[in-house]
């Protein structure tokens, strides 16, 4: 594994706003990064996401569930708690891809937006767990089916 891949686990392992200025050392200048609400190229466009995270989820906590590798790119997968002190806790996983530099070049973030973020916060949670309870193909057959019900 990659310095540059060590020093990000790290960094998601304890976020910090110093963390996020040693970046140069672990993305290429013109990585891309996609997440369900960004898509942006270049490591000042990935810190300004990580800074406005931290700007607004100051007590962010990931916890690195494990770890996979191909012969091109690297998966983490990953709990997220936007806030250590509450209980939404977020499951997803990142597809990495080193450039030949041995820096991420491709950071691309795959979780469910949906059921896990938006069913949850007051302003989004009505509408979205009434369109959960539509597109559910039988809604008592799933296994968290008490996160559908309004």
């Amino acid at each position: 594994m990659s310095e540059a891949l060590n020093k990000y686990k790290t960094f998601c392992e304890n976020v910090t706003r110093e963390g996020i200025e040693q970046f140069d050392q672990m993305f290429e200048a013109n990585a891309l990064f996609r997440d369900p609400f960004n898509h942006v190229r270049g490591v000042n466009a990935i810190k300004h996401i990580f800074t406005h995270m931290m700007d607004n989820f100051p007590r962010t906590k990931f916890t690195i569930i494990d770890h996979a590798q191909s012969d091109h790119y690297h998966y983490l997968r990953w709990d997220f708690q936007p806030d250590a002190n509450k209980a939404l806790v977020i499951d997803g996983m990142t597809q990495i891809h080193l450039g030949e530099t041995q820096l991420i070049d491709e950071h691309i973030d795959y979780w469910d937006s949906a059921s896990r973020l938006f069913a949850e916060v007051k302003p989004t949670k009505a509408p979205t767990r009434w369109l959960l309870n539509r597109l559910c193909a039988d809604k008592s057959a799933q296994i968290h089916s008490e996160q559908l019900s309004q």
